[in-house]
């Protein structure tokens, strides 16, 4: 996390550290935990970047429902979808919010 006087900026991965939140997209636990976390320590936010992705390389025919499933979980479900509603009531209500 980097301070700045105008601004904070929040990391994360899946697995943490002593600068990064710990975020799990295709983890509705882990997903409800951050925001917990987030509304804690910085009170709301006002910018949401989701910048996630995973992909499968490979062939349509020799890809799993499994693995499509993890992937639309992961950069759909995840970031796009769930951050975004659990954040966006905050950002709606103090009128001055972006997302990307």
């Amino acid at each position: 996390m980097k301070k700045n006087d105008n601004y904070r900026v929040i990391g994360t991965s899946r697995a943490g550290s002593d600068e990064l939140l710990s975020l799990k997209l295709h983890d509705y636990h882990s997903i409800s935990s951050f925001v917990i976390e987030v509304k804690r320590l910085y009170g709301t936010v006002d910018i949401l970047i989701n910048n996630v992705g995973s992909n499968i390389i490979g062939s349509v025919l020799g890809t799993s429902d499994e693995e499509v499933s993890y992937q639309m979980k992961v950069n759909y479900k995840g970031g796009a979808v769930r951050l975004t509603k659990m954040l966006l009531p905050d950002m709606l209500e103090k009128k001055n919010m972006v997302e990307l």
